[in-house]
């Protein structure tokens, strides 16, 4: 802005005019531009089952070929420290290996097998009136946290609220063998929030009853594997949706 000395306003410099830029050369080379022009694999050196859409993309191994990276190599230099890196080891979720998807042989363990035959046992003695529906949930309440501990010693469930590695992750497996897992019938039972569909005798039944959807909470620690269906389970309690359910539906 003009400032006022001496009576006299000063007005500011006026600016160098810039040079003309030169003019940009916006031609393209529609020969070099032309990616189907472009030889991406000179050698031919592509398997007789690779499609025409993977030749375009000069990806020899495709998919794996989007996710190829290079290790930090032994005289890489950290700038800001000068100090040599060692190069990284590739995750096991990059190494080249055939798309191959077999189904795994499904075996529980012992201890987990005899721990949900207890469970099933102590669920019998409520429909013989033993025992209330409350009093139920109680001990399954106090024999859950055992079992969580128990198996988090055996390494068949994550520990809550830890973080490690992805190669030191668990194989993690469902071992619930029926179509509603026997912790998830007491507690809805005392909920009231059994369907009509499912019960039987006033009863939620093992060969009735289906999981029922939720969502799980942010701070919930991992699931159980009794708490969890294999996929034989979840095949079976779908026919039984199919074949029994369905046609019921929807209710009058």
């Amino acid at each position: 802005m003009p400032t006022i000395a001496n009576n006299k306003i000063a007005s500011a410099k006026p600016l160098k005019k810039r040079p003309n830029n030169k003019p940009i050369n916006n031609k393209v080379d529609n020969k070099n531009s032309n990616p189907k022009s472009k030889n991406i694999n000179p050698n031919n050196n592509v398997p007789n089952n690779t499609t025409n859409f993977e030749i375009n993309l000069g990806y020899e191994n495709f998919p794996f070929d989007l996710y190829n990276t290079r290790p930090l190599s032994n005289t890489s230099v950290d700038k800001s420290t000068k100090k040599y890196k060692t190069p990284i080891e590739i995750p096991k979720f990059m190494v080249k290996k055939k798309l191959t998807i077999t189904p795994k042989l499904f075996k529980q363990n012992t201890w987990d097998l005899a721990n949900q035959e207890s469970l099933k046992n102590l669920e019998d003695s409520k429909k013989n009136g033993n025992i209330t529906t409350q009093g139920l949930y109680d001990q399954f309440k106090a024999r859950r946290d055992k079992e969580r501990l128990k198996l988090e010693q055996l390494k068949l469930v994550d520990k809550a609220d830890t973080s490690k590695h992805l190669n030191d992750a668990i194989n993690f497996q469902g071992s619930c063998l029926e179509m509603c897992p026997v912790f998830e019938r007491i507690r809805r039972e005392l909920e009231n929030n059994v369907s009509h569909l499912e019960k039987e005798n006033n009863f939620a039944s093992p060969d009735k009853a289906i999981k029922a959807f939720a969502r799980p909470a942010a701070s919930a620690p991992p699931p159980l594997p009794s708490d969890v269906r294999p996929p034989n389970v979840l095949v079976k309690a779908l026919n039984y949706i199919v074949d029994n359910i369905l046609q019921t539906l929807p209710e009058k």
